[in-house]
């Protein structure tokens, strides 16, 4: 029996050996000749689509980076690009050449933990400069890993999903005193866009500006349409629109949202309450998504049958999920013991009534924590929120210098 080597390979020049895989032989060749061209790669190229290499068993070399070609109208490269990077060793980048990832982009970008991803019509410097971020966790001693993401959806109107969606990112956070800045939530909900009204902030994604030219959105660019709150806390937020829902690109945000990811150790995402095309991609990829409601007879009903429509739509266990917010301990129009029996395996965890201080805090501009300290809507949602797999407050390429 050999001896499987667990180290990348080198070529004796000391350059990083990078292994191509594409179906498109111009693209093949185009990618080899850039990258050798840059002087610090090595290419060697495997002809064929990962579907084929992969029926075909066959066994690429262990390379410091794999850059792989999926195309769009074959659903089982999907399949065969999530065996392969299962076959790879911890850590080992991959990244993913694709001109149409719109159907299945929030999965791959979310679940799959790929190192970036780029149309074939990128250009050279683009290529090399992904290659090179790719590495760059590698070279430091450290792996990258992809955000823990998270989502809340209300199943009424008012029901407190993103007062929610806030109060979990202290949580997620923990108690480091500059934790916040590792967390980002996005706001989803381009029609009625709240979350940078809630903490007073003027939101700055321009979606205009990249719908239907993902190309356009790199690192650089999501930089600048980042808010960032006196907590440290990343906002990712557009200003309310009419139109914007229906028209918004489902492979620019699923670029979007890669790119967050891959930046942040915690992703927090408030999902729009009306269903939209692009969300069954991205809540197939999630890691948790809570359902949030009133503890109110209609709001449980309400509830109920929105977790059992996303658990035959999507496939999800939706045991767990669904979130009894604003709940009393004395009065109201349903009892903690009746939201209980109604909701059954489904429920998650009740949130206490905090009106006053939801209030105060939205009016301030500020986390309810500053409002206070120990206020129940974080407790309690800790409790719920427990037994998510940790992570840690760092990410292997969160930003160390924000504002």
């Amino acid at each position: 029996m050999g001896i499987m080597l667990t180290r990348t390979l080198r070529p004796a020049t000391a350059k990083m050996l990078v292994s191509v895989v594409a179906g498109n032989a111009a693209l093949a060749r185009r990618l080899k000749a850039v990258l050798e061209a840059a002087g610090s790669f090595h290419v060697e190229v495997s002809s064929g689509s990962i579907a084929a290499i992969d029926s075909a068993k066959a066994r690429l070399g262990r390379s410091a980076l794999h850059v792989i070609e999926v195309s769009p109208d074959q659903p089982m490269e999907l399949a065969a690009l999530e065996r392969h990077m299962a076959s790879l060793p911890a850590a080992t980048p991959v990244i993913v050449i694709s001109d149409g990832i719109a159907e299945y982009g929030a999965r791959s970008f979310l679940k799959l933990k790929i190192a970036d991803w780029l149309p074939s019509s990128c250009s050279d410097q683009e290529l090399i400069v992904a290659c090179e971020q790719a590495l760059r966790p590698q070279k430091a001693g450290g792996a990258a890993t992809q955000a823990q993401c998270i989502a809340f959806m209300s199943a009424v109107g008012g029901a407190g999903a993103t007062t929610l969606g806030l109060a979990a990112t202290t949580v997620l956070a923990g108690t480091r005193r500059d934790a916040l800045r590792s967390c980002c939530v996005v706001d989803l909900d381009f029609q009625h866009s709240t979350l940078a009204e809630y903490l007073d902030l003027e939101p700055a994604l321009q979606l205009d500006e990249i719908n239907g030219r993902p190309e356009r959105l790199d690192r650089h660019l999501l930089e600048v349409m980042l808010t960032r709150h006196s907590t440290q806390l990343v906002v990712l937020s557009a200003p309310p629109s009419l139109s914007t829902q229906q028209s918004v690109d489902p492979e620019v945000l699923g670029r979007l949202l890669e790119l967050a990811a891959s930046d942040f150790s915690h992703l927090v995402l408030d999902l729009p309450t009306h269903w939209q095309p692009w969300c069954d991609s991205i809540v197939r990829g999630l890691d948790a998504l809570f359902i949030v409601t009133e503890t109110t007879v209609t709001g449980v009903r309400q509830a109920r049958r929105l977790a059992e429509m996303l658990q035959a739509r999507c496939d999800l266990d939706m045991k767990g999920m669904v979130i009894a917010n604003k709940a009393r301990r004395f009065g109201g129009s349903l009892g903690r013991r009746q939201a209980s029996d109604a909701l059954g395996p489904l429920l998650a965890g009740f949130v206490s009534d905090a009106t006053s201080v939801v209030r105060q805090a939205q009016d301030k501009g500020v986390m309810l924590s500053a409002v206070s300290s120990r206020n129940r809507v974080v407790r309690d949602l800790a409790t719920i929120l427990a037994p998510l797999p940790h992570r840690g407050a760092t990410h292997g390429n969160a930003r160390t210098s924000q504002s």
